[in-house]
């Protein structure tokens, strides 16, 4: 191989064609742009993103928090998915919630570490407090492929958050997103019946597993342990259930489903 770029086969010469060697240059020039396009458009991202929480979010937090205080005393809504009584302070929750969703970014994770602890300190807590942990304000019930009569319009509904489905005014609850036809409510009752009974039904046949082994223990009904000395476990606890039946009784109080609350009374007895 000669340093011109010729290879030399005996007393011929042979020359790479020119278009493929400027097509492999000019491959590799667009390559290095696009990755320079990228890492500047990343760059940017980032430093807007470090504006943004630094300066406009934390002024602006600041001042819907002082906004938020003037009604401490204003009740949270009870929604079908409601399941904590510790809710006292709307400042706080604001904070817990924000915060939580612009640390996601991990780009901006110590600036939003900062702006958490500045806004716990307006609201009267410290950063590390067990109330300034984050929780989740209310459970979930999807509620898969409900079917509008009119239209046959399908989609997923949330249960216990679809505004569809909780909004403040009975009239404009569970009306097709297509057509505003009104949903069929005695088959959603009529499928929310079935899963209970379903979960009553799988909790009641399910087997015993040991805890160590992690093996079905079917012929020691009568026994805690294995014979490995494990302790014998339920696949589905007790609390799962529990959990469960208390949520569909929520839903059933909540969305006025009489025949869904008598069967949960029911198992819950």
């Amino acid at each position: 191989l000669a340093s011109s770029g010729r290879l030399s086969i005996g007393t011929s010469q042979f020359s790479p064609p020119g278009g493929l060697a400027g097509g492999l240059a000019g491959g590799a020039l667009s390559q290095s742009l696009e990755q320079s396009v990228s890492e500047d458009t990343e760059e940017a991202m980032r430093s807007f993103m470090e504006t943004l929480v630094t300066k406009t979010l934390t002024r602006k937090m600041l001042q819907f928090i002082e906004d938020i205080q003037k009604y401490s005393n204003a009740k949270f809504p009870e929604r079908a998915g409601s399941f904590r009584s510790d809710l006292t302070s709307p400042s706080l929750e604001f904070v817990k919630a924000v915060t939580r969703v612009f640390s996601l970014d991990p780009s901006v994770a110590l600036h939003v570490q900062k702006l958490r602890k500045t806004l716990l300190t307006q609201v009267g807590y410290r950063e590390f407090a067990p109330q300034a942990t984050f929780t989740d304000l209310g459970k979930s019930m999807v509620l898969r492929d409900v079917t509008c009569p009119c239209c046959n319009d399908s989609k997923d509904l949330d249960l216990c958050r679809d505004p569809s489905v909780t909004a403040p005014s009975l009239q404009e609850r569970w009306q097709c997103r297509q057509c505003f036809a009104k949903l069929d409510l005695t088959r959603i009752e009529l499928r929310l019946v079935d899963m209970v009974q379903s979960r009553s039904t799988r909790y009641q046949l399910q087997d015993l597993r040991c805890s160590k082994c992690h093996k079905v223990q079917a012929a020691r009904q009568l026994s805690l342990f294995c014979p490995c000395s494990g302790a014998l476990v339920l696949d589905d606890p007790p609390a799962e259930i529990r959990d469960f039946l208390q949520l569909m009784a929520q839903l059933a109080d909540f969305h006025h489903f009489h025949w869904l609350k008598e069967v949960v009374q029911t198992l819950q007895i």
